[in-house]
């Protein structure tokens, strides 16, 4: 049974490396900024968050 080319388009599930570098070279400042805020979080985190140190001995 011969294939329309609609039902070969339908199955064609390759993925293009050119295409996923395309795609984060467009968002990199997306990339870069969630980066960057989650970088900062962090580092307010280190800051504000109360020392608590705790020792054992046996």
């Amino acid at each position: 049974m011969p294939n329309s080319p609609e039902q070969s388009q339908a199955y064609n599930d390759e993925i293009d490396l050119a295409d996923l570098i395309r795609a984060l070279w467009q968002g990199k400042w997306l990339v870069i900024g969630v980066t960057l805020a989650t970088l900062a979080l962090g580092i307010a985190y280190l800051v504000i968050a109360p020392k608590s140190y705790t020792a054992s001995l046996n």
